[in-house]
Parts: structure tokens; sequence; C-alpha cells
């Protein structure tokens, strides 16, 4: 039993990079289907949620990505993701013309960002 979930673990691992592989490289379609691989196999902790819904703001899917922003839990992730959370809610909110409510993500975004050492939310996912 133990060999079964190495070899999910290593497959899911693989999943995620290839997943940000693809997205680096403007392909999110396919790294949206790679990320919910890794969640049908309930592999998908915060960092893939927020990775998800990058790729799902990415391949034209704000509505979805909101979703999927929904349901990472706060006391899951560390700083520097939950940052990036609000900036990916700021994308896609703005996506979907809701401009107001983009405005608010991204001054929660800016707050976050000032109280974080110098780091990108390229490198929170």
């Amino acid at each position: 039993m133990a060999s079964t979930n190495n070899h999910s673990d290593s497959a899911c691992r693989l999943m995620h990079h290839l997943a940000y592989t693809y997205l680096a490289h403007h392909r999110a379609e396919k790294a949206v289907v790679l990320l919910q691989a890794i969640e049908a196999l309930g592999q998908a902790d915060g960092r893939v949620l927020a990775l998800l819904a990058l790729a799902q703001r990415k391949a034209k899917q704000p509505q979805q990505a909101l979703l999927t922003l929904d349901r990472i839990t706060p006391d899951t992730v560390d700083a520097p993701l939950a940052t990036a959370v609000h900036l990916i809610r700021a994308q896609a909110l703005q996506a979907l013309g809701r401009s107001d409510d983009a405005y608010q993500a991204m001054q929660k975004y800016i707050a976050g960002r000032q109280r974080l050492p110098a780091t990108s939310y390229k490198e929170a996912l």
C-alpha cells in the first residue's frame, strides 16, 4: 500500500511540475487538466488549488477560478501564497467585469505584498 502512495505522490509532483511548465509556455488549458487530475486523486493542497485557479483564469475561465479560490482555506496556506490568491482573485474579478470587487482584492494583494519580503507571486506558487 505504501508503494502505491509513493507512486501517486510522485505522479502528482510530476503533474504539478508539468502544469507549471505548461503555464509558463502559455498552455493554460493543458495545465488545468493536469491540476484537475491532481485534485481528483485527492492530492490538491492550497498551492495546487491556487495554481489551478491561475490556470483557469489564464484559460479564460474566471468564474471557475473564483470557485476554486473559494475552496482555499486561509489557515492552510502561507503568507506569500495567501497574497498571491488575492492577486489571482483580482484578475478573475476584473475578467468578469467586476471592477469594484477587483479593486478591493487588489488592495488586499498590495497590503499583503507590503508585509512580505521581496518575493513574487510566481515564487509562491
